[in-house]
């Protein structure tokens, strides 16, 4: 690229303007015969601008004049929107063709994405066959979601860790924190994730101090830690350990703290404390029906639903019980079958009024059982799990 493209790089790097600046001196550039400057257009207009038609259209122009790396920015837009995967690949494929060995970790990202794990991984080991060290992780990724693979997955992220990659020594940890033994080992990967600047790691490893006897100081700690960074997912960890360990004043501030800055997620959790608390049964209704009432299919809003049946059974409420249960059913029919692997498998409306009716009958046992042992059963609150990160 000749010294009027290079300049057009140096405006795309100023404050309010630039943008404008640069366009221009790239199309200046190609008026006056420099064919690499379509290449620049197109990041240009892909990356800064949201103008994705004239990125492409500037992409191609570059290809055209054989600059080879266009295939491969091509293919980075074209898989970013949606139903045009098969020409995204193509352009990876070409780009592969013209000597991009960027390609390669592209390539088997969008294969990964698409459910073509085999050929993914394929890719993903020419990547790393032309030197490229990043797919080292993206390998990893890939084989821990495969059952029956996971030594694999962890020889792949040792290497990315190897050859640099920050982000995988918190993937690393979450292959290994549910291998019994390893505690040790998972913490301090979480302690490398953390100096390696991940900051979702403190609540990872807040997760696994809360687990074990004795550390409970420096779970909060750490918790704490997590928080002040930004993490909402350690103030429901914060929670569920405080109210776990007796201190319900403290988690229910930590919840009240959690919805005050929009996690509605909270609400189930602030039912929990308040259900432990005589004389604050109007509260605990109220809060639960909350955290059924933020439109979120997840683990917590089928545990309230339970807890608020139990709750108006024991104040005599079947009708209102039966209707609790009914929003629990089918939560936790899609849960059965996601373990089954049939997610579209529905039995009818009998069998999902059948497991009302168990439900509301189980819960029965469970409040007379209550009212004899003056226990409560309900269920405890759920920090937000870890899972593994995206791709590089």
């Amino acid at each position: 690229m000749d010294g009027k493209a290079v300049d057009a790089r140096s405006f795309a790097h100023h404050g309010e303007g630039g943008e404008a600046d640069a366009e221009a001196a790239y199309r200046n550039a190609i008026a006056t015969g420099d064919s690499d400057a379509w290449n620049g257009l197109g990041n240009l207009l892909s990356e800064w601008g949201g103008r994705a038609d004239e990125a492409e259209a500037a992409y191609r122009e570059a290809i055209a004049a054989g600059d080879p790396s266009a295939h491969y920015n091509l293919g980075l837009l074209l898989a970013d929107q949606s139903g045009r995967e098969a020409q995204a690949e193509a352009a990876y494929r070409d780009a592969i063709a013209a000597g991009e060995r960027k390609g390669w970790n592209s390539l088997g990202n969008l294969l990964s994405r698409d459910g073509r794990a085999e050929e993914a991984e394929a890719a993903y080991r020419e990547a790393i066959t032309a030197g490229d060290p990043i797919p080292h992780y993206n390998l990893g990724r890939l084989l821990a979601d495969q059952s029956g693979r996971e030594a694999q997955a962890e020889a792949a992220y040792r290497e990315a860790i190897a050859a640099g990659s920050g982000d995988a020594w918190h993937n690393l940890a979450l292959l290994l924190v549910d291998q019994s033994g390893r505690e040790a080992e998972v913490e301090a990967l979480y302690r490398e994730a953390i100096a390696a600047g991940d900051s979702d790691a403190r609540y990872s490893l807040g997760v696994l101090l809360a687990k074990q006897s004795g550390r409970d100081a420096d779970a909060e700690a750490v918790y704490r830690e997590a928080i002040a960074a930004g993490s909402g997912d350690a103030r429901l960890g914060l929670g569920k350990l405080l109210l776990t360990r007796g201190r319900a004043e403290e988690a229910e501030a930590v919840y009240r703290e959690a919805i005050y800055a929009g996690d509605e997620r909270a609400w189930h959790g602030l039912g929990c404390v308040l259900d432990r608390q005589p004389g604050r049964e109007a509260e605990t209704e109220a809060a639960f029906r909350e955290a059924i009432g933020t439109g979120e299919a997840g683990f917590a809003v089928l545990e309230a639903a339970v807890a608020l049946g139990e709750l108006l059974l024991e104040r005599g409420d079947l009708r209102g019980a039966r209707a609790a249960y009914g929003i629990a059913a089918p939560l936790q029919l899609a849960r059965i079958n996601a373990k089954l692997g049939v997610p579209d498998w529905n039995p009818g409306p009998r069998w999902i009024a059948l497991i009302v009716w168990e439900g509301t009958v189980i819960a029965r046992l469970r409040v007379m059982v209550k009212r004899t042992l003056g226990k409560v059963t309900r269920f405890r609150p759920r920090a937000a799990s870890s899972s593994t990160r995206g791709h590089l």
